[in-house]
């Protein structure tokens, strides 16, 4: 056997241990996360072991016999108010353990274990300071105490020299401390405890050896969120997202990437583990020849997220079998599509060997929708109505407990149903359940329609037809088109009932928003002002066709238009009363005949009739 087949065979042992040895570990792990007792036999793991080892199978090549790629890093934070925050916790407990020693010279600090002296440091810093001075404890400008202008403190003097007198001046000249400590010296005691936390905050901020890791190791998927110095819904044990860990182990394109400064002992597995420091998810497009980098936790560290995206270019360089190297942008133009057991966090960075534009509206899935039961191997989808924060299959943990209807025990091999995270017997599913006709799930009769004749459970209603507001019931497309009336759907028979339609528009509306006219025309106030008109003499509405213009837009309806008539001369409406002769009043000549007193006919042809003079000649 010649010595490369000896050293392959070597290799493919300690891989074996090593994933043997780390699925043991991650037995323990959701055992302790599921609250199951310590000898309980977890019969889901070989399962998770095998779609584990089946999705990842393309990414062993490049993460070695560990399961991991790690790298040495120097890490130091970055100069800003949000790194100096992050440290806000840390140091409020190191203030506490201060002033709780047994021989502690800060003991007048133990009526609120320092906290107070904490704060007034924290806003001295915060109000007064760049964030570059506080983490080089270097002032970058020269400065003078307040009211002692003659002290001054040139720029490169060390912040904590200046920080001293600065301190011990504000604590002089201010009651904040004093008025809940006492004791001798307070100013120069509180100074020397408020420079300690300083100093501890500067060391906290140095430059610092730390390694970076990209991992495929189950252990890692687990422990995402665990085991760090921050928190987040994907903490096996206590977030709201409990199962995100093993969603994102068990699929085909996440790995992890976390920094660790040391590793501390991790009392579940009895061994030490590294203390995450950050961590971020990377996901692997293999056939668009993309990776994407997400949110970085507990915020952004460029120092780990470029040492990441290095790691994950040579991947995608390897996988690919490309001399070019990958390129680095901000824009992720792929869509994301998540699973229901993990919180799909947004996309930071792109690490790619494709065009962008080619990459646009490209779906990346991430996580799975079935993850098999720890305890017993079934594979569960995420149950209507349960939360992402379980870890075993609802028969699981509802082992032992009674029927959530009758209460009566629930015999071995029962056809039981879960619903809202109970179990119930055949019997109560017989009387008090039916099954949906679209996805097959059996609901409790108070969530399920009966539609054309068929049941529907509420989810696959919704989907499937539509709801109207106003019989209340849902419709399908198919047998009549929703009416949308002010945003809301509604059937044409409860149209008919409950709104009045627009003559014009054609559109349903509420019977205060119709104007309508006397000859029972209906118009809405969108189309009112164009179609309707109030007739001047009698003041009702009415269409503005039915309107006749009486004299300069003086509008006046049929019925009142019989007051009416027109002058036979100039073609005016005129009142009958105002008529003579058929002619209005402007239209009658106001000559008469001296002889017989009569108004002269203005049809006449003669001309002296209107004065016009005739010819001498």
């Amino acid at each position: 056997m010649s010595n490369e087949r000896i050293e392959s065979l070597v290799l493919e042992k300690e891989t074996e241990d090593v994933i043997e040895e780390a699925w043991e570990d991650a037995a323990k792990i959701l055992n302790l996360a599921a609250k199951l007792p310590k000898d309980i036999k977890m019969n889901g793991i070989p399962k998770m072991r095998k779609l584990w080892a089946e999705n990842k199978a393309w990414m062993f090549p490049f993460f070695g016999k560990n399961l991991r790629i790690t790298v040495e890093t120097d890490y130091q934070r970055e100069f800003s108010y949000k790194e100096i925050e992050n440290t806000y916790n840390e140091l409020r407990n190191m203030s506490a353990n201060l002033v709780s020693k047994p021989d502690s010279k800060y003991k007048i600090f133990s009526v609120d274990e320092g906290n107070l002296a904490f704060l007034e440091l924290y806003n001295l810093l915060r109000n007064n300071f760049y964030a570059e001075e506080i983490t080089q404890n270097k002032i970058l400008r020269d400065l003078w105490i307040p009211k002692d202008t003659k002290r001054k403190f040139p720029s490169g003097t060390k912040l904590s020299k200046f920080l001293g007198t600065f301190i011990e001046y504000e604590i002089s000249n201010s009651d904040r401390l004093s008025s809940i400590y006492s004791g001798e010296d307070l100013p120069r005691t509180a100074t020397d405890f408020m420079i300690t936390l300083y100093s501890q905050l500067v060391s906290m901020m140095k430059l610092k050896k730390s390694k970076l890791v990209v991992s495929i190791h189950p252990v890692d998927f687990l422990l995402c969120s665990a085991h760090a110095k921050w928190g987040s819904c994907h903490n096996v044990f206590s977030g709201g997202y409990r199962t995100g860990g093993i969603s994102y182990m068990l699929d085909g394109v996440s790995a992890i990437a976390y920094a660790y400064e040391k590793e501390t002992m991790l009392e579940v597995l009895d061994k030490e583990m590294p203390e995450k420091l950050w961590r971020q998810m990377i996901y692997f497009d293999k056939e668009n020849k993309a990776v994407v980098h997400s949110r970085e936790y507990p915020g952004s560290m460029p120092t780990f997220s470029e040492a990441a995206k290095e790691i994950s270019a040579k991947i995608l360089q390897k996988l690919a079998s490309s001399e070019r190297k990958p390129l680095v942008s901000s824009s992720v133009p792929l869509l994301l599509q998540g699973s229901p057991f993990h919180y799909q966090d947004g996309a930071t960075g792109l690490v790619h060997l494709s065009n962008l534009k080619e990459l646009e509206n490209k779906q990346l899935k991430i996580g799975i929708d079935d993850i098999p039961c720890p305890k017993c191997g079934k594979e569960r989808k995420r149950l209507s109505g349960e939360g992402p924060g379980r870890i075993i299959c609802i028969n699981c943990e509802q082992e032992g407990k009674p029927c959530a209807g009758c209460n009566n025990p629930i015999e071995e091999g029962d056809d039981v149903v879960v619903y809202g995270g109970m179990r119930y017997c055949s019997s109560c599913v017989q009387r008090t359940f039916s099954q949906c006709e679209h996805c097959g799930e059996m609901r409790p009769n108070h969530s399920i329609y009966l539609i054309e004749g068929q049941a529907y459970c509420s989810a696959c209603a919704d989907d499937l037809f539509w709801w109207c507001e106003g019989c209340e019931e849902y419709h399908s497309y198919e047998s009549e088109e929703p009416i949308s009336v002010y945003g809301d759907y509604f059937c044409e028979s409860s149209c008919e009932h409950l709104f009045v339609l627009c003559s014009d528009c054609g559109n349903y509306y509420e019977r205060d928003d119709i104007v309508e006219t006397e000859n029972g025309e209906t118009y809405c106030y969108h189309c009112s002002p164009q179609n309707v008109g109030q007739c001047e003499e009698c003041s009702k509405i009415y269409s503005i066709t039915d309107l006749t213009e009486v004299n300069d837009w003086y509008l006046v309806c049929p019925e009142c238009l019989k007051d009416y008539g027109v002058c036979e001369n100039c073609g005016e409406y005129v009142l009958n009363e105002d008529l003579t002769n058929g002619l209005c009043k402007d239209c009658v000549p106001e000559e008469h005949d001296e002889d017989n007193g009569e108004r002269l006919d203005p049809t006449s042809s003669t001309e002296s009739h209107y004065g016009i003079e005739e010819d001498d000649s």
